[in-house]
């Protein structure tokens, strides 16, 4: 399945309908909110957030590279750029 870079919707739904369990039963939870908190955030900013704070309290994650990328996008663009230098300062 090919995806258009503008095409959120899509994006989504592909990462979402993986086959994360038949991969690596383990650890298919922790790759699809990896995977998912490198989403654009112009959509979905619930389930985004949702995402983030399992990654921070699930998985003891708040200094991971991604999921403070993640944080910095969802800042960038609900235009919070204060907020967005402070987490990209770290």
């Amino acid at each position: 399945m090919r995806v258009h870079p503008h095409d959120h919707t899509s994006e989504w739904e592909f990462i979402q309908g993986l086959a994360y369990k038949q991969q690596t039963q383990d650890e298919a939870d922790f790759i699809q909110l990896m995977y998912t908190s490198q989403l654009r955030k112009y959509k979905h900013a619930e389930e985004h957030a949702f995402t983030r704070q399992r990654l921070v309290e699930d998985y003891q994650l708040p200094d991971n590279p991604d999921v403070l990328y993640s944080f910095a996008d969802a800042l960038y663009t609900q235009l919070r750029w204060a907020d967005c230098f402070l987490i990209t300062s770290r």
